[in-house]
């Protein structure tokens, strides 16, 4: 699969995501987004030691933006049946992030696989519905155990991270202080947006569905 190309404005690039490694159902899109608070290769990698740094930093596919070029993230949501998947993506001539169901059957195992790779992971938001507060706590402890390099959490709108403020503030007080990022719908009074500028949770909205 070939992402489209697209070049964004310099001074916000924003997250595409596409549906699926090999799936069909497809994301609800977003408006404009916020600067991705991404790490570059210098001091990071998928060499930095564990618990020493962010996890976005920590288990970041390190790159480099040589020629001063517009950003723009492409996360690939993938639902398992691509055999092959990690090496195919792994081989692109521009870094992708792969978000991972985590309650997929073999959750752990693929994104290991991922990693195994050289390709940065993260996890779909899965929280229950009526989710409150101490669901996230429990929800997030058990998807970061399972899936330790994760460098945020993705919500596509329907994974309950924005059900309630309480609960996307935990949310991201979690992911403060894990030091992992968020990418989450654009439009509207963006909560999770707020609620991350708060924290100091570096966040995206998703630019568009492919």
């Amino acid at each position: 699969m070939e992402p489209a190309e697209e070049r964004v404005p310099e001074a916000a690039p924003e997250t595409e995501v596409l549906p699926g490694v090999n799936g069909e159902a497809g994301l609800p899109g977003g408006e404009s987004g916020v600067r991705v608070n991404r790490p570059t290769d210098e001091g990071t990698g998928d060499g930095a030691a564990a618990g020493t740094q962010p996890a976005l930093v920590a288990h970041a596919t390190a790159w480099t933006n040589s020629g001063d070029l517009p950003l723009m993230g492409i996360v690939l949501v993938d639902d398992g049946a691509l055999p092959g998947g990690p090496a195919a993506v792994a081989a692109l001539p521009v870094p992708v992030t792969v978000a991972v169901d985590p309650a997929a059957p073999g959750a752990a195992d693929l994104a290991a696989a991922w990693r195994a790779a050289g390709v940065e992971v993260m996890v779909l938001s899965r929280l229950p519905d009526g989710a409150a507060p101490t669901d996230v706590a429990v929800t997030f402890e058990a998807v970061f155990a399972m899936i330790p390099e994760a460098v945020g959490v993705i919500d596509t709108g329907a994974g309950g991270l924005q059900v309630d403020r309480a609960v996307t503030e935990q949310a991201m007080a979690r992911l403060a202080a894990d030091g992992r990022g968020a990418v989450v719908p654009g439009g509207g009074l963006n909560m999770a947006t707020r609620a991350a500028g708060e924290a100091g949770v570096p966040i995206a909205t998703i630019y568009r569905d492919i």
